[in-house]
């Protein structure tokens, strides 16, 4: 089942239905990770925890493991059986976000996030690595930019399935069932996104493990399939200069990116006087559209500059969508009527994922085939460390130490951007001399 004008890729349509059972696991991730944010009000009142406890069961929580457990599973992506590690993924992190409907107190909640968190480390490292086995280097922005697309979808979805359980909490506050006995509306969401995880499982293994590219050393012999960490960590250091400012860029970016996500909704409820579901649902349908499709153009666009013969195109998408998103953040703490942010929203959902595809893809095209799955870890522990890890809290912390007022997150989320977007472009766009050196170095490389 191989592509005839690439006999080492599969058969184009089989890759992208890869694409597709990757990108569906990927929707079921974020609807997992992101359904937190609708709910902060009511978890925030029912737990009795402050704004900067909240926003710790929104990132930092969530983080730890992901992170942490990123490296050894990337590491592991390089040589065992990926598929499979995706599979195991899963299955724990729908498991543990079943779990968090079941917390009774703050530390119940924020040991099953953590849970959450080190089932999804399984996830992307082993899913970049997949892709990239099956495209051929003119697709891969496009291929990336298109799993890549979970994340909004999935962000997308748990908002319109927040809004629909603020309608449904709007009839019954508390339900009692057999054995769990009572759970607040806002815990029942929790069941009801994380147990159908478990069908994704079985549609995980409807897929094959690709062959990987496989390079060969000096002499001509093929490369054993895991080349010692000796020889990843020299390669890195010999190419720092793209590592250092890709990823620092990014996770930079990142910050803006997650703190917008999970605080955005929170903002337009305290500020217009929106209702949950109205808020849930409008902004779930924004993003589901503008978000998608900022990162399939911003994909499409990099790839075409390629084409064109600009070395630097995915730096170059990566810098625009910093610098757009950054203009748009600006006005938001002074829109003077929810029409104004529902017209807002779009451009900011759109030019925040602008970039995301091509930056991923980048990982993959400046490391040799037997370093990608690290290489992709290390890109996702800096991103999610700083950006998922700091991002909501960075945002709740100004808002409860700086500004003092709850309604005046706008000017936190304006604040924020200032401070990271600004180092964040000026890092994308240092990482352009680099990327030129650390791609060449790539295709050169014999171990």
């Amino acid at each position: 089942m191989q592509d005839s004008e690439n006999p080492n890729y599969a058969r184009p349509a089989y890759a992208w239905y890869v694409v597709a059972i990757l990108t569906i696991a990927y929707v079921s991730s974020f609807i997992d990770r992101q359904i937190v944010a609708l709910l902060a009000d009511d978890i925030r009142k029912d737990l009795q925890i402050s704004e900067v406890q909240v926003s710790l069961l929104m990132g930092f929580s969530f983080a730890i493991f992901y992170t942490l457990l990123g490296l050894p599973i990337g590491r592991l992506s390089d040589y065992k059986n990926r598929r499979n590690i995706i599979a195991w993924g899963i299955f724990v992190w729908s498991l543990m976000t079943a779990a968090c409907g079941l917390a009774k107190n703050y530390w119940q909640f924020f040991l099953a996030r953590v849970g959450v968190g080190i089932g999804e480390a399984a996830l992307s490292p082993a899913a970049y690595s997949m892709i990239t086995d099956y495209f051929p280097k003119r697709k891969l922005a496009t291929a990336l930019s298109i799993y890549s697309m979970g994340l909004y979808l999935g962000g997308g979805l748990a908002l319109l399935i927040g809004g629909f359980a603020a309608q449904m909490a709007s009839y019954k506050r508390v339900w009692e069932f057999p054995v769990i006995g009572e759970v607040f509306s806002w815990q029942l969401i929790f069941f009801l996104v994380g147990l159908p995880g478990l069908l994704v499982v079985l549609l995980t293994f409807t897929i094959r493990e690709p062959l990987r590219q496989v390079m060969k050393d000096a002499q001509g012999n093929p490369m054993q399939k895991a080349i010692p960490l000796t020889m990843v960590w020299a390669y890195i250091k010999q190419n720092l200069g793209i590592f250092f400012f890709h990823n620092f860029g990014f996770a930079f970016f990142t910050i803006c990116t997650y703190g917008l996500s999970f605080w955005l909704p929170t903002y337009i409820i305290r500020n217009y006087g929106i209702s949950k579901a109205e808020v849930g649902i409008t902004l779930g349908i924004i993003q589901s559209l503008f978000a998608t499709s900022g990162i399939v153009v911003g994909g499409r666009l990099a790839d075409y500059l390629a084409t064109k013969g600009y070395a630097n195109s995915r730096q170059i998408v990566m810098l625009m969508s910093s610098v757009s998103l950054l203009i748009c953040c600006i006005p938001l703490p002074f829109l003077p009527s929810i029409t104004w942010v529902w017209i807002m929203a779009p451009l900011v959902n759109f030019t925040s994922s602008f970039g995301l595809g091509t930056g991923t893809a980048v990982m993959q095209e400046v490391v040799p085939p037997p370093m990608r799955g690290l290489s992709s870890a290390i890109f996702l522990f800096l991103v999610n460390f700083f950006g998922l890890g700091f991002g909501p809290t960075i945002v709740a912390s100004i808002t409860q130490m700086v500004y003092a007022d709850d309604k005046m997150i706008g000017y936190s989320l304006l604040t924020t951007a200032f401070i990271v977007l600004i180092p964040a472009s000026l890092f994308f766009w240092a990482s352009m001399r680099y990327y030129r050196i650390s791609t060449k170095a790539a295709e050169a490389w014999r171990g």
